[in-house]
């Protein structure tokens, strides 16, 4: 339907074009008329005639439009509804906006078309007159589709649906589904575009038999008019003949020699008639059997046509459906797929959290001896060698800290919810890495590694968990220290990001990570390869879950041969 209605389009562009395209300057006639109005015009107005004035403008918009002299034709228009609205003329108004509507799709301006025509609909609605009201919503509902607007146009359509079936207009019941369909399939909406689809069709074919059955009776009367009229001619002709043998008898009687030659004269004009009566019988027969075929033979080229239109239509939709199914069995494997990987992920899941839970329960024993530990140690200080001294002090603070890590894992509900019990605290950067440092300082001491902690800002504060940071940046730091050359330098520091965040940053000079190994960094349970060691590929992923759960970010820049940095981003502390 759609190629149809466009070719249509296209076809009628064209011959009004061809038509028109001399049309374009006003002859003197027009000039003249249009002078003779402009007087006009000025007299109504002059007495405040706004009716006449009115009148006057829509006449002149009409010259105008009909020479294509579209921006002249707008502005009269406009002028009428103006002058209209000044005398409250609402019958004048509604035509005025109907024809701005219509003048404006000749110009292209849809928008303002669309405006045009809901004002008009508006006034038709008030004076209740419904036919006015369905050609308008009809207009508006083409225009909305012409915009895109298919959502609108169908809201439209449905409207101007109940009014046309309200007052028994098939013709425009059918234009109604056309636009419903059409606007359907613009939104994919597959079922109700196949739905008014086949009301389309259902209503186009009753009219399609109510033009054939008017066809047929024409044709039939008029081969009805046809033998008619020969009867008629026969009997004038017999009538003819009857009056000719009265004529020859008395012409007998009274000549019976004399006159014979003139009676075979009158016989023979006798016969010339009865010749020139059935050959215009044979042409009155042709002539209605060339009428009668051509109409059939329309007739048979528009069911063709419409055969060849609705047989394209039958395998765009078999298609259509063929695709559907397709993908629906797609989407159903890749559904079953998801199913199963989900099962397998939630046993993993499970897997991992026991495993969690059974570390985290097995450490709490070793970790609550060294605590307690450290404080029988703690009781001896005066005793002991100060730099035996550090190390408990190093060793109280560890295990504390490991202590509360241990509490915060084995919390079943976080773990299973995937979400930790973060508790927000004003940190001090500098606090937090010097505390990191002195807890790695015995490991670094043992490969002569040291720690540069001069890029660290002054009176630098972050929002986030303690227990947690430090956690994340020991596990980032355990790495540095580990894969660190002997006798090089960790640099641990912080820099201000965005404005509302620090990122801190750990940086050592080891043999850093290739770029394959840096795209699984983070994933638990990848071991990651630096150099000639490897990793469980635990610590990364689990700082990185932390520093999340604080509202951060973390990530890596490293070069092979060139060292590796890891940055967290935290919120600064909002006073």
């Amino acid at each position: 339907m759609k190629t149809l209605s466009k070719a249509a389009i296209l076809c009628v562009a064209f011959f009004y074009t061809a038509f028109f395209s001399n049309a374009q300057e006003l002859s003197e006639d027009t000039q003249s008329q249009l002078s003779h109005y402009e007087q006009a015009l000025e007299v109504a107005l002059g007495e405040n005639q706004y009716d006449n004035a009115a009148g006057i403008c829509g006449k002149v918009a009409y010259i105008y439009w009909d020479h294509r002299k579209y921006d002249e034709a707008i502005s009269f228009f406009e002028k009428s509804i103006e002058y209209n609205q000044k005398v409250n003329n609402r019958n004048g108004m509604k035509s005025a906006y109907y024809n701005l509507g219509l003048l404006r799709i000749d110009n292209e301006q849809y928008e303002q078309a669309l405006s045009d025509f809901n004002s008009g609909i508006s006034i038709a609605k008030e004076l209740n007159q419904k036919n006015h009201v369905l050609s308008g919503l009809i207009n508006a509902a083409s225009v909305s589709q012409s915009l895109g607007k298919n959502q609108e146009a169908i809201d439209l359509a449905l409207e101007a649906l109940d009014i046309a079936n309200e007052l028994e207009n098939i013709g425009l019941t059918k234009r109604c589904y056309g636009i419903l369909y059409e606007s359907y399939q613009s939104v994919g909406n597959s079922e109700k575009s196949i739905e008014y689809f086949d009301l389309y069709s259902t209503v186009d074919k009753f009219l399609r038999d109510e033009q054939e059955k008017k066809i047929k009776a024409e044709s039939e009367r008029q081969v009805a008019a046809i033998a008619s009229q020969k009867a008629q001619t026969d009997k004038a002709l017999q009538s003819s003949n009857q009056k000719l043998q009265v004529a020859e008898d008395s012409l007998q009687r009274a000549r019976e020699i004399t006159e014979r030659q003139r009676l075979q004269l009158k016989l023979n004009e006798v016969t010339l008639r009865e010749q020139q009566a059935q050959l215009e019988n044979e042409r009155l027969i042709r002539n209605g059997l060339i009428i009668i075929t051509s109409l059939t033979l329309l007739f048979l080229i528009i069911l063709y046509i419409q055969y060849r239109q609705k047989r394209k239509k039958n395998i765009l939709l078999s298609q259509q459906n063929e695709q559907i199914r397709e993908q629906k069995e797609k989407i159903e494997r890749q559904g079953k797929n998801l199913s199963i990987k989900n099962e397998e992920l939630t046993a993993v899941n499970k897997e991992k959290n026991l495993m969690m839970s059974m570390v985290a329960h097995d450490l709490k024993k070793p970790i609550n001896d060294l605590t307690s530990l450290s404080e029988i140690l703690e009781q001896f200080k005066d005793k002991l060698p100060e730099e035996f001294n550090h190390l408990v002090s190093v060793l109280k603070k560890s295990s504390n800290g490991y202590r509360e890590m241990v509490h915060k894992i084995l919390d079943a509900g976080a773990i299973e919810s995937r979400k930790l019990n973060v508790v927000q605290e004003k940190l001090n950067i500098r606090d937090v890495l010097e505390d990191n440092a002195q807890s790695q300082s015995l490991t670094a001491s043992e490969k002569d590694i040291s720690f540069d902690l001069e890029k660290i800002p002054d009176d630098s504060y972050i929002k986030g968990d303690r227990v947690y940071l430090t956690q994340a940046i020991e596990n980032v730091l355990y790495n540095a220290v580990k894969y660190s050359p002997s006798g090089s330098i960790i640099e641990l520091g912080a820099i201000a990001s965005n404005g509302k965040h620090y990122e801190i940053f750990v940086k050592d000079h080891g043999p850093g990570i290739g770029k394959e190994e840096q795209k699984y960094l983070f994933e638990t349970f990848k071991p990651l390869k630096n150099g000639d060691m490897e990793s469980t590929g635990l610590g990364l992923s689990i700082s990185k879950k932390y520093i999340e759960a604080m509202q951060g970010n973390i990530r890596c820049e490293s070069k092979e041969g060139d060292g590796t940095t890891f940055y967290m981003e935290l919120p600064k502390w909002d006073n």
